[in-house]
């Protein structure tokens, strides 16, 4: 009696999203691979690992690459990509899905997010003198200001002390206000 053994499929496999330095599970919302009749020899070998990052399987914490790992590792949500920290904002590996039998070659996508708590960062901040009666426009020049993952047009700075003497203007409206916005475009 001949045995044809069915292909193990892959149901899903969407982007892995998380946060810059973090560690995520592969869980099957993200990558589910079934086999009907011999999920227990089914294996997925990593081809080409991440460049910005690993896939560790936990709690051992490394899987050096062109490693595998079986469904039950990913069933059971024990393996993790864990992002380098870098300032990359995707990643891929490819992965082998194999029964033995039948494999195929998957490009598994990662998607890597700002962390919310950088802030800003100064990069420029200079002492301007104006002299008496003069005036001077403040330009990326005299104060600039980074937030990572941010347009320099979506970076507002505030005045929040007004001058000791003379008065700020924006677009030609003078302006008594003591907090006082305006963004790299104004």
């Amino acid at each position: 009696m001949l045995l044809v053994f069915q292909a193990p499929r892959v149901l899903k496999n969407e982007a892995l999203i998380l946060a810059r330095g973090e560690a995520a599970a592969l869980t099957n919302l993200v990558l589910d691979i079934r086999d009907s009749d011999n999920p227990q020899d089914v294996t997925v070998t990593v081809v080409d690992p991440p460049h910005h990052g690993q896939l560790a399987r936990f709690p051992r914490n490394t899987l050096p690459a062109a490693s595998m790992f079986k469904l039950e590792d990913l069933e059971g949500e024990l393996v993790h990509y864990v992002h380098d920290g870098s300032r990359s904002s995707e990643d891929m590996a490819v992965l082998q899905v194999s029964d033995g039998y039948h494999s195929q070659n998957i490009l598994f996508h990662i998607k890597i997010a700002p962390k919310n708590n950088e802030g800003p960062q100064l990069v420029t901040s200079s002492t301007v003198w104006v002299p008496e009666g003069g005036m001077l426009q403040i330009t990326s020049r005299v104060i600039q200001a980074q937030v990572p993952g941010a347009r320099d047009s979506a970076v507002i700075y505030t005045i929040t002390d007004p001058p000791l003497y003379g008065t700020e203007q924006l677009t030609n409206v003078v302006t008594d206000v003591w907090c006082y916005d305006f963004s790299e475009k104004n």
